[in-house]
């Protein structure tokens, strides 16, 4: 019996299959380039391969689960908790809107440390750890390896 979650699975998933296959035929097209020196179609490019490839890890149960038996919770309806999605939206605007008063390693903190307090509980040690390595990885990725210019911020960091 084909229930309603199976065939949105299933369908959606054949349906972004084809897109990805689309969009890297399209990207390929542009010139990927080298890895080295890369063209414009190289990211679009890595963007379909990784749909392709959750497409196809979210299509392969789905056509399992229509061949076989009834599943463990099948037909449980998971209730939505809104405040988990929600708030990471305000907090993502908030994010956005004091980038450029705060600087990114600050603002950085405060979002992976809300984000780690409140959307996900845990304990303050995991929260300050979490925050600080989140922040560093984020300045070395976008300041220094990048050369990205981002805001400084009051602090100048």
């Amino acid at each position: 019996m084909n229930t309603p979650i199976k065939r949105l699975d299933r369908d959606s998933s054949i349906f972004c299959l084809f897109l990805s296959v689309f969009i890297g035929i399209e990207s390929y097209r542009l010139d990927l380039g080298r890895l080295s020196n890369p063209g414009p179609g190289f990211m679009p490019f890595c963007g379909a391969v990784l749909l392709a490839f959750f497409s196809l890890v979210v299509l392969i149960p789905a056509i399992k689960r229509e061949t076989g038996a009834k599943q463990i919770g099948e037909g449980f309806t998971p209730q939505i908790r809104w405040n988990k999605f929600i708030l990471p939206l305000i907090a993502l605007f908030g994010y956005a809107l004091s980038m450029e008063r705060l600087g990114l390693s600050l603002t950085t903190l405060f979002f992976t440390a809300f984000l780690l307090k409140v959307i996900e509980p845990q304990k303050w040690v995991v929260v300050i750890f979490g925050s600080i390595l989140a922040t560093a990885g984020v300045y070395l990725l976008f300041k220094v390896f990048l050369r990205v210019p981002l805001p400084s911020g009051i602090f100048g960091i």
